[in-house]
């Protein structure tokens, strides 16, 4: 029933992957040993239970090759799966077939399965192949068990028939996550709800056509004619109506793509993440968005938690990625792919992934991001539709996003030239105009309630001997650390800014009062007063502080600076006498 032997989602690559390949091995070399004894000891010595000349082995061998070699795609809960009808011809064989015609046409059936698997790994197809002999051997086993000398149209035959599709079901998929885990080391049911619901489907659809078959051709064989019609009918249009509901999602997407109206790039990210994930039905989506000047690149992804994660990596952990393989080439690339360029594992949202999918966003400028998926979750591998299905979502999400990456840029550069009007370029602080501006701010706001404001005046003392004799890089290494310590001692909400030269002011938060603001100037004297070493030298400055505070010291901005200033300078006067 199940034909994949890919890694579960989510599991970590193994410590020493070579470990697990041998054990992978060992695992193929057991299934086909007991494929081997379960032909050689349970199906070599049966014979036919009925005789039906116009199913010989070599017709249903072919049928069980056609429906391994090319399955059945249905879209299931708004996803795209795949199912094989390989039940139909396996029950057709076990029930017409003696031991050697059901043997043979088990082994035309893995070769089916082998052009299927044409593109996996040699471990992988490999494994495939002992799985499949392995569980279709063991229900050929159970099926004549059931049956015993019953007939095959019998309610015992549709017994059997049931235990043998159950066995099917329950090895097939037991094997393949068995050997899953032997390989990457980590437990996980390889089947998703929706997958599962979608098997038992296809078995009960495949075991109804095989009874009804054998019924037929015992009774009214011309009219296996209009049931073989009626059935390729039936599939043509179940492919039909998949590939429409595949166009008509596509379709839908880059409705939704286009006419997304976020309020910024990020949004827009994770609105694709969405989106992909829902197109591709995929576990793991991420993007990356190459934002020029805003503030570098940003990385979105969701994975199994169905949360929104956003980081911005540097350029040397994009390299290891996926992504940055993609940024790096131009390319779409597909991992897992033998012998493709990025055959092997990909780091995608965070982890190690055997199967993923990345696709560059093209903007007017070049590669604007890149978009990437993983862990399917139903039993496929990505392949060039799905490529260039990305392709196409990439190239209207690029649009979009551009113009939003754009937006954002213009709004980063306007942001920047406000700060560097209002901030001081060497120590960061606010300068005196927008100093000013929180000073007038605070006091309007404290007006109504009549609370005071407080302003200090700081100036370094010793602070122009220091430059003068040892150059402005000292001194201005001295000024940076003693805006780094002022920003320390002042209280959380308090306007830090350089007035100019080794002249600093701060703006309390209003409501203190004066022995509060005394105190702070206190704190501020002490701190600053610490000496500072640049370059291996000691250097001490100290500082005069000046206080003022509203309406007792004036009820506007220059009042409360000149008072503050007065006080200042008697502070400084203070200190020289002391000195």
């Amino acid at each position: 029933m199940t034909s994949c032997s890919d890694p579960p989602p989510g599991g970590p690559a193994p410590s020493r992957p070579g470990a697990g390949a041998v054990r992978a091995w060992l695992f193929n070399a057991v299934l086909l040993g007991g494929a081997v004894a379960l032909f050689t000891v349970g199906i070599r010595h049966l014979s036919a239970p009925v005789e039906i000349p116009f199913l010989p082995w070599w017709l249903l061998g072919a049928l069980f090759c056609l429906t391994e070699a090319v399955p059945l795609h249905v879209a299931v809960r708004h996803e795209a799966h795949k199912f094989n009808l390989s039940d139909l011809p396996l029950l057709l064989a076990a029930a017409v077939l003696p031991g050697p015609g059901v043997a043979l046409a088990v082994v035309t059936g893995a070769l089916g399965g082998l052009i299927a698997d044409r593109r996996k790994p040699p471990l992988h197809a490999v494994a495939n192949l002992t799985s499949m002999l392995f569980y279709n051997a063991f229900a050929v086993v159970a099926y004549r068990l059931v049956l015993g000398p019953g007939a095959p149209t019998s309610g015992r035959g549709w017994l059997a028939a049931a235990a043998g599709t159950a066995a099917l079901m329950v090895i097939s998929n037991l094997t393949v996550t068995l050997g899953i885990a032997l390989e990457s080391g980590r437990w996980s049911p390889v089947v998703e709800p929706a997958t599962g619901v979608g098997l038992v489907v296809a078995a009960v659809m495949s075991t109804t056509l095989a009874l009804l078959v054998l019924d037929l051709a015992d009774g009214h064989p011309p009219a296996l004619v209009l049931l073989g019609l009626l059935a390729g009918l039936l599939l043509a249009a179940c492919r039909v109506a998949t590939q429409a509901w595949r166009r008509n999602t596509k379709l839908e997407i880059l409705y939704q793509i286009v006419g997304e109206r976020a309020a910024d790039t990020e949004s827009l990210g994770a609105s694709l993440l969405t989106r992909v994930r829902d197109l591709l039905g995929c576990a793991v989506a991420e993007v990356v968005l190459y934002r020029g000047g805003a503030g570098g690149p940003l990385r979105l992804r969701i994975a199994h938690d169905n949360l929104l994660h956003a980081d911005a990596p540097d350029a040397a952990e994009l390299e290891r990625t996926l992504a940055g393989q993609v940024a790096a080439s131009g390319r779409s690339l597909v991992a897992g792919q033998p012998g493709g360029e990025a055959d092997g594992r990909a780091h995608v949202a965070g982890q190690d992934r055997r199967h993923a999918i990345a696709v560059p966003l093209r903007g007017e400028g070049g590669v604007i991001g890149i978009v990437a998926a993983a862990e399917r979750r139903s039993l496929q591998r990505f392949d060039a539709a799905d490529v260039e299905l990305l392709e196409t979502v990439a190239a209207h999400a690029a649009a979009v996003l551009d113009n939003s990456i754009l937006v954002d840029r213009l709004r980063y550069e306007a942001a920047s030239r406000e700060y560097d009007a209002t901030h001081d370029a060497l120590t960061g602080l606010a300068n005196r105009g927008l100093l000013r501006s929180q000073l007038d701010s605070a006091l309007a706001q404290a007006l109504p309630r009549a609370a005071p404001v407080s302003v200090l005046l700081i100036d370094l003392d010793r602070f122009k001997r220091i430059n003068d004799t040892w150059g402005h890089h000292v001194g201005d290494a001295v000024l940076q650390e003693m805006a780094t310590r002022l920003r320390a001692a002042v209280p959380t909400g308090s306007t830090v800014g350089r007035l100019g030269g080794d002249e600093f002011a701060v703006v309390l938060p209003a409501g203190g009062d004066r022995w509060i603001t005394e105190a702070v100037a206190a704190d501020v004297r002490l701190i600053l007063a610490e000496p500072v070493t640049v370059e291996g030298n000691d250097f001490t400055c100290g500082a005069s502080v000046g206080v003022a505070l509203s309406p007792d010291d004036g009820v506007d901005s220059p009042a409360l600076l000149r008072r503050a200033d007065e006080a200042m300078y008697a502070d400084k006067s203070a200190g020289v006498r002391a000195a």
